[in-house]
């Protein structure tokens, strides 16, 4: 709705005066700010004693509703280096990508609206990152365990170190891995601007999210070989309040987001080396977000979990080496791994990197389920079927089909109608195995009958499924030669329903050849045996 600034749902921002415009400060101090009013005068006052002097606050206002925006300028008419941004709602990662574009200082730093600086945090800061050229400088830090109102301090506790790294050097890029797999805690650190426009570090920008400090955390630590971390306790993180959205149960999947963007920001890059970290990133991080869960989120948050894990394996990325034994032992046992290990295949070369996500992805769903019902027995119902054989997926597997089976079982599996889902009550994934043509017919048909849990092939799937099918290379070859499909098609089924028949003869034949050399050998001895009596009879007659 409008307020005072005269929002009305556009973008429209409203700044205070700037009354220093030639000021170039050397560091500019992002604090984002929504409905914080009781904690305000305590953070901004923190900056406002530095013994560091040469610096910009932007006070970025997300469009708070409690009384903090009136006293945002009441604080900025105390003093110039004070710069208040009005803007309407839309969510942290927003804001402080705002911020960044409007920070003029050759370094930013991060000061949470609820949490305080000590008085020479920017100093300590800065003369590291000036003496070492550092792009990124980090620093320990106090937690200020709090009541429910987030007024009333219980405790303080030290932050120091918790990654091991050494201090004042530039950090090794294993240094940097244990950085990335811990608390992000960016708001203890100082940011070259240069280098996060450079790498293009910024934060994931999805109205409403939270935990949006983790995959900017984790990109900054990957994109610089120049971080340095100081033994300086920098700032108070206020810890316990009620509303804080680390509690927040309706924000599930938040995280989810944040590693996904994490690891297409590794492909972007290609930051090969790090791949093998990111499953033990991902663990980590899921780990943390599943035990604060209960109850029915719990339980889907774990199946999200588990394909997740599956996927990076089946890309593998997921390597035992790299993980200490405890937690590897940890995720299998948490995961339930032994039962579901995926069998790791090589790729096609003509597949892209697109058509092999997609694979593995589908991969990884059916590997969850303890049925898979194939919607269609056509071509690619055919293939799906063989690429399952190849998988070693051992499932439970069904055909179904739109009115009535033309035939009650296709190579060896039950067809059923489509019908018979509606009350199906086991665990299972329809696949939709048809052409493009008919998927959206068989969507609908699915979802007449409440049935809403399908994957239906796209092109990229399809194609990925022709490149890993040698059924499929066949049929290309001979289709540039004219010869008709159809007619291919067949006689390969029948050549394999031909083969498949020829060995269960033989077999049968072998086994049956197997019974009649016992049984010619018990004759025979049967015969000699009676030749000897007779023998014997004529001697005594």
């Amino acid at each position: 709705g409008k307020n005072k600034y005269g929002f009305i749902g556009g973008d429209k921002i409203m700044l205070t005066k700037d009354k220093h415009t030639g000021f170039v400060p050397q560091i500019s101090v992002l604090t984002p700010i929504y409905n914080t009013r009781k904690y305000l005068n305590k953070c901004i006052k923190s900056l406002l004693s530095q013994t560091f002097t040469d610096f910009e606050i932007l006070a970025l206002d997300d469009g708070s509703t409690d009384g903090s925006s009136e006293l945002l300028d009441q604080l900025a008419c105390s003093d110039s280096r004070i710069k208040v941004v009005h803007k309407r709602n839309s969510g942290y990662g927003d804001t402080m990508n705002l911020g960044i574009a409007m920070a003029r200082g050759k370094y930013i730093s991060i000061l949470e609206s609820d949490d305080y600086a000590e008085s020479n945090m920017l100093k300590v800061l800065l003369n590291k990152a000036e003496q070492m050229d550092a792009e990124l400088v980090l620093a320990n830090y106090f937690i200020d365990y709090v009541d429910d109102e987030g007024t009333t301090l219980i405790k303080t506790e030290s932050v120091e170190n918790p990654a091991m790294v050494n201090y004042g050097v530039y950090l090794t890029i294993d240094e940097r891995k244990r950085l990335a797999c811990g608390t992000p805690a960016l708001w203890r650190c100082l940011y070259k601007k240069y280098y996060l426009i450079r790498e293009n570090i910024a934060f994931l920008p999805t109205p409403g999210a939270a935990f949006q400090d983790t995959s900017f955390f984790i990109k900054a630590v990957m994109m610089t070989e120049k971080a340095v971390h100081i033994k300086n306790r920098v700032l108070h993180y206020r810890r316990g309040q009620i509303c804080s959205s680390v509690k927040d149960a309706g924000k599930v999947y938040c995280i989810c987001d944040e590693l996904e963007e994490v690891a297409r920001y590794m492909e972007e890059k290609k930051l090969y080396l790090w791949h093998t970290v990111y499953p033990m990133l991902l663990h980590i991080k899921y780990l943390w977000n599943y035990k604060r869960l209960s109850g029915t989120a719990k339980t889907e948050f774990m199946c999200k979990f588990r394909k997740d894990m599956i996927f990076w394996d089946l890309m593998g990325w997921l390597d035992k080496t790299g993980w200490p034994e405890w937690r590897y032992k940890q995720m299998e046992k948490l995961l339930d791994y032994d039962k579901i290990r995926p069998l790791k295949k090589g790729y096609v070369r003509n597949m892209n990197i697109n058509q092999r996500v997609k694979l593995n992805q589908f991969k990884s769903e059916l590997l969850l389920h303890e049925e898979i019902i194939l919607y269609g027995a056509g071509i690619y119902g055919d293939i799906i079927l063989q690429k399952i054989y190849d998988w070693c997926l051992y499932k439970k597997i069904k055909f179904v089909v739109s009115g009535r089976p033309t035939e009650k079982i296709h190579k060896g599996i039950d067809v059923l109608p489509v019908q018979c889902l509606k009350n199906y009550n086991k665990d299972y994934i329809i696949v939709i195995s048809v052409g493009e043509a008919l998927t959206k017919e068989m969507s609908k048909n699915l979802e007449a009958l409440g049935l809403t849990y399908y994957i239906a092939l796209d092109d990229d799937l399809r194609q990925a499924l022709k490149a890993d099918t040698d059924l499929h290379e066949k049929i290309d070859l001979v289709t540039k030669t004219g010869v008709n499909l159809n007619d291919l098609l067949d006689r390969i089924r029948d050549e394999s329903v031909l083969l498949k028949e020829c060995y269960t003869k033989l077999n049968q034949i072998e086994k049956r050849m197997n019974k009649l050399e016992t049984f010619m050998r018990e004759e025979e001895i049967c015969r000699l045996n009676t030749n000897k009596i007779l023998k014997l009879l004529q001697d005594i007659v």
